[in-house]
């Protein structure tokens, strides 16, 4: 049901007093990625362990709105402040994987448009690959995904580890493709 003119007039008055940037109470989030499509970075950390690529996955909260207690890869939603895919990804390491060592550079996977439960993101994919010792989290076969995952996460994880069994096998990438942070 569309809203009125009185209460269309509401609503933008409500979300002036909203300062952009990251203080964005998470029910009002929620509300517009309902809406509208968000931009959202996902960082799929490999590693080769006995012959086999494998992922580093996390279990979300068994609270969470839309994917309680289910595996995920680490990503963000950029923000405001954030300029540069850069500053999104040194914020996304520093919160979620602070105490993992890379064994590499990160590398530009791919865009993908999809859709989850909580709406249309337009996510840009990159991989990590990761020293052994990841701390918290838990590594999974890439050929073996479990099936408490977030179902998003497999054609990250699948798309990512096919670039990253390139480039194990000595395929170099372009340079364009690699950041440091």
């Amino acid at each position: 049901m569309p809203l009125s003119q009185t209460e269309t007039k509401q609503l933008v008055r409500l979300l002036r007093k909203l300062p952009a940037g990251p203080d964005l109470p998470l029910e009002v989030f929620f509300e517009f990625a309902r809406l509208q499509c968000v931009a959202a970075l996902e960082l799929v950390p490999l590693r080769r362990h006995e012959g086999k690529t494998e992922v580093l996955l996390f279990r979300r909260s068994a609270s969470d709105p839309f994917f309680p207690s289910q595996l995920h890869t680490p990503g963000t939603i950029v923000r405001i402040p954030d300029q540069t895919l850069d500053e999104t990804l040194s914020r996304l390491l520093a919160h979620e994987l602070p105490d993992v060592s890379l064994a590499g550079e990160i590398e530009y996977v791919m865009p993908l448009l999809h859709h989850s439960r909580r709406g249309a993101e337009c996510s840009v994919i990159f991989y990590a690959p990761i020293a052994d010792d990841a701390g918290e989290g838990e590594w999974y076969s890439v050929e073996d995904l479990p099936l408490d995952i977030v179902p998003t996460q497999p054609k990250f994880i699948l798309n990512a580890a096919a670039l990253y069994g390139d480039r194990v096998m000595g395929k170099k990438s372009p340079e364009s493709n690699t950041i440091t942070v």
